[in-house]
Formats: structure tokens, sequence, C-alpha cells
């Protein structure tokens, strides 16, 4: 029996959260330790849940909700996770009841009452007082089938706001419902997938490393010549079905010769069509440093630029001309080319576990706390932006408005510069983690329910559907042409998004290192990431020191000859 308290503010003594707050810390401890150690969604949706628990009992700060997490995170994910990388929900039901080790199966009553996703969050989450039964058999485990009656529901609200929508009818309150309705299936089955939605155009899966015929990734030191290369297909014989049995598919896994260097344990870096940065602190001075280079002209050349400032710089971004960082209450801009000179820019709030993105208008700051907006201009002015939502997941910008994902809903949403909303982007069933403008007109997005979208900004619903087969996208990067993805499971996939109908034609192995920037340049055929080492290897992993000492748990890597046009 999971016991309640019902004093929340008896000072230490041992607090256990009500059922009502387990529902909620269940479904963000699944969302957390879905995302590689360091990343800073990892912060985002520790935040998220804390506003909203803080609405039930001021006992929930950000430490208590990470420690929850860490504390739990067995019973709450079962086995700590399975060879490729994906956790296992269900297999640790011998684990003895205790209030902080709560299994799974007492959480989820017949009935439950779960708030509309948009009302504050309610002191008591009313339960059916009947015996809880045995948990149901999770959706995703027969992902292909949309039978439930939860699915059901939600396929039908798809269906009515796509035929409102085409006669010009809002569609506000029905997004309100959608958004109820992958919340409650998320709460009884542990997630809700965004592939079991009928939508379309067609999903199409990204593909799975295959145990047979995978060659790895090597070196320009022992790169034997081309002979070993295949050239990249882009013809209709490469459509692959859109079916995950049809994992394997011949010629996908490809190497590619590339250049690496080793580069310190940093706190934030970026990469731009010819500039890759990070930023460290220095272990002599305990200054912060940032260290770039022109990787397309000298890899292992890299300059300094020594910012005497002892706050960690996070949310590093570069436009080739100027360097953009994070501190604490500052934005730090820094001209590439005269790089000893920099213009901090003091803003009105601290930017603690802020979201930024790197548009053309500037560097736009948002927080997952409340939907407060910064730009910091071309001119280096402060221009705020206030939207009409209470936190924000994700952030990014085109030409003429700004995107942005609103910590209360699934739905992205299009914010003109002066705040007013002016348009809705629907299909995801879960919180969105990233907004990357690929075109003029078309945006990707990737988010807790697995999947990956393209967007037309002039339209609501998704022009390309792509599910990540049950593996977490660490970043991406995108083109009118290419869509480039970083995996959990230590891999790179490139597809063709120029039909409706999206084509995986390549696949990296990145060996043990997981993304955690990349960009690819069509012009010159070149991949470049920083990538650092899981916390868990696999058991034949490489040992992470090189021969002169220096680590390699972190790498910047350049791929030369991506799509192999010279064999065309």
């Amino acid at each position: 029996m999971i016991e309640e308290n019902n004093n929340n503010d008896q000072g230490p003594a041992r607090y256990y959260p009500t059922q009502g707050e387990q529902q909620y810390l269940i479904m963000g401890c699944r969302q957390y330790f879905s995302y590689p150690e360091r990343s800073s969604n990892r912060n985002i949706i520790a935040s998220q849940i804390t506003t909203l628990l803080k609405q039930i009992s001021p006992h929930w700060t950000h430490r208590a909700v990470r420690l929850w997490f860490n504390n739990n995170k067995k019973s709450v994910l079962g086995e700590p996770m399975s060879p490729n990388g994906v956790f296992d929900y269900g297999k640790n039901n011998s684990m003895p009841q205790h209030p902080n080790m709560i299994q799974e199966k007492s959480l989820f009553p017949q009935k439950v009452t779960f708030p509309p996703i948009r009302s504050p969050v309610p002191n008591k989450v009313s339960f059916n007082p009947e015996q809880t039964k045995k948990p149901k058999k999770p959706i995703e485990e027969n992902k292909n089938s949309n039978s439930t009656s939860g699915y059901s529901v939600l396929n039908s609200i798809l269906n009515e706001m796509q035929q409102l929508h085409s006669k010009g009818i809002s569609i506000d309150e029905h997004i309100v419902k959608f958004d109820d309705e992958s919340k409650k299936i998320s709460i009884e089955y542990g997630s809700c997938l965004g592939e079991n939605v009928k939508i379309m155009p067609r999903f199409v899966y990204i593909p799975k490393k295959s145990q047979e015929g995978l060659t790895e990734n090597i070196s320009t030191e022992f790169f034997s010549g081309s002979k070993n290369l295949m050239f990249v297909d882009h013809s209709d014989s490469f459509v692959r079905p859109s079916t995950p049995e049809n994992d394997y598919h011949f010629g996908l896994w490809q190497e590619r010769p590339y250049t690496q260097q080793h580069v310190l344990n940093y706190k934030s870096v970026c990469v731009s069509g010819s500039i890759a940065a990070y930023a460290y602190e220095d272990i002599n001075s305990l200054t912060q440093v940032i260290s770039y280079c022109n990787y397309h002209k000298e890899l292992n050349t890299w300059s300094l630029i020594k910012l005497h400032i002892n706050q960690n710089v996070e949310n590093l971004h570069t436009n080739d001309q100027t360097l953009y960082g994070v501190t604490n209450d500052n934005v730090l801009v820094i001209p590439i080319n005269n790089g000893n000179k920099t213009n901090p820019i003091i803003l009105s709030k601290a930017p603690k576990f802020c979201l930024t993105s790197l548009t053309e208008k500037g560097l736009i700051i948002g927080y997952p706390e409340n939907a407060n907006i910064q730009i910091i201009d071309k001119n280096n002015a402060i221009i705020t932006v206030n939207p009409p939502y209470n936190g924000l997941t994700s952030i990014s910008g085109i030409d003429n408005m700004i995107l942005l994902a609103p910590s209360d809903s699934f739905a992205i949403r299009g914010v003109t510069y002066d705040g007013k909303e002016s348009s809705s982007y629907i299909g995801h069933t879960n919180f969105v983690r990233g907004i990357t403008p690929i075109s003029e007109h078309n945006f990707a997005t990737k988010s807790d329910d697995r999947t990956i979208r393209v967007w037309d900004y002039r339209e609501a619903f998704p022009v390309i559907n792509i599910s990540s087969n049950h593996s977490s996208v660490t970043n991406m990067f995108g083109n009118a042409n290419h869509l480039v993805l970083g995996l959990d499971d230590k891999a790179i996939c490139l597809l063709d998004i120029r039909n409706p109908i999206a084509k995986p034609i390549l696949c990296l192995s990145t060996e043990d290192y997981t993304t955690e920037a990349l960009y690819y340049n069509s012009e010159l055929d070149t991949l470049a990431f920083f990538g650092i080492v899981s916390s868990l290897p696999i058991k034949d992993s490489i040992v992470f020191v090189d021969n002169d000492g220096q680590s390699k748990k972190r790498v910047f890597r350049k791929y030369t000859n991506v799509m192999n046009r010279s064999m065309c």
C-alpha cells in the first residue's frame, strides 16, 4: 500500500507523494530517463514536473523532483536498460512495496479522473475505491494496432479537426480534447505513441542497426580508398516499406571516412556550416574558455577565447560570424573575427534552465517556467515578447514568427513577434522537445511520443511523419532536401524528405558516441558532430584513454564524402 502524507508541512518529516502526485512523477520519470545523461531536456522535464507539483504541495522543488526520479528509477522503468538502449517498462514486478520504491501496478486504478491539460492541477485526483486491477498490457507492445478505445477516440478527434480545419472553422477546443486524450493514454499505459495515431502521410520508420553485415566507421588513417564506399541512391528503388519488421534494409548501413579531434570536458557545444565551438572550464584558473575552429580548414587548430568569468557557459550557438553563449545572468555575444573582446548583455531575468535558438532575427531565449521570451537582435538590443502560455518545452523561429511548444499542450504554436498566436500545428501526442527550421517554409520537430514530424508552416498538420522506432532523437539538422537525425543508440540517420513519404538513405554508426550537435553541409558533402560516450557503454566498448593519456570520452568528428557524389 502506498503511503500518503496528509500533512505536507511537517518540516523534516519524510514526505510520501500522494497518488495524484505519483502520476505526474511517473510520467516525468519515464520522459526524464529517455534522454542521455547530460541532455538539457532532463532539466527542462524536471522543471516542468516541478511547476505542476508545486500547485499541489510546496514540498516539490526542482531538487526534490530529481531526487525522486533517481530514487525510483528502477521501480518505474523496470530493468535498467535493454541491449538496444530502450528502457523496458514492466519486467521488474517482483520489487517489494516501499514508499520510496513504488510499484507501477499500484498506480493505475480502474478509473482515473484526470484534469484537462490546460486547467490548473487540482489538489486531489479522484480514484475508484474498488480494488486495483492488474495493469493492462501496454499499447506499445501491439503498436501496429489502433483497436484500443484510447487511440480510437484520439483518431476520431483528429479526423474531426482535419474536417473542421479544411472548412476554415476554429479547432481550438478540439486541440484541448486531443491533448487531454493523449495525456490519459500516457498516464494509463506509460506512453502515447504518435505512430499509433492514424494520420497522413503514412509513417516511415528509422532503421535499426543490423546484427549482421554492419561495418564500423573507419578513420582516414586506415581508409584505403573509395572502393569501400557505396553511392547513396536516391532512386525509388530505395523506398523502404513503412514497417518496423523491415529494419535491416540492405545498403543503408554504410561506412564513411572521418577525421576527429578529442576535446576537453565541455559544458556546451555548437556546430555551424564552418565553425565548431565548445565551452569548458579551465581547471587552473577556474574561468570559462570557448574553443573554436574552422573545421573545413584545419581541424587540429583551435582558437581560445578566455572569458574571465566563473559561471558556466550554456546554450552555445554560432552563425559563422558570431558566438553566443548564456551564463546565469548574461548573454555573451562574441564576434569570431575579434574573439578577445566580448560583449556581455545583461538580461532582466536569470536564464537558468533556459531554452535558446539562433535564428535570422537573433538569439531567442525562452523558459520552462513561464512564457516570457527575450530576443537579442542583430543590434544586440533586447526585445521582449509575452505569449499567452504558462511555460515552454521548446522554442525556435522563422522569418515572420516564433515557433514554440507550450508546456501545457502537445501542439506547436506560431506566435508573431508582438506575442499574438497566429497558428497551431497538431499531431504530436506528447511534449515537443525540439523545433528546427529546415527551409523557407518548413520546420521539423521531435517529441517524447517517439516521432519526428516535418511541417509546412502554412498547414496545421504534418507533411511528413517519421517514427524513431523506439529510439530517442538527441538532435537534428535539416535542409530542403535532407533531414539528419542523431540517435541515442549511437547512430546517425539521413533521410530524403523531398517527397511526403520520407526515405532513409544512409545510416552511420558512431561507435560509442552519442551526438550532441550536428551539421550536414550539402555543398561540401560533410557531416560534423560533437559526441560524448554514453554512461552505459556496451561491453566491447573501446578504452576511452588515448596513447598520449588524453581522454577519448568527448570528440569532434567530421565525415567526408557522405553522399559520395564522386561515384556518380
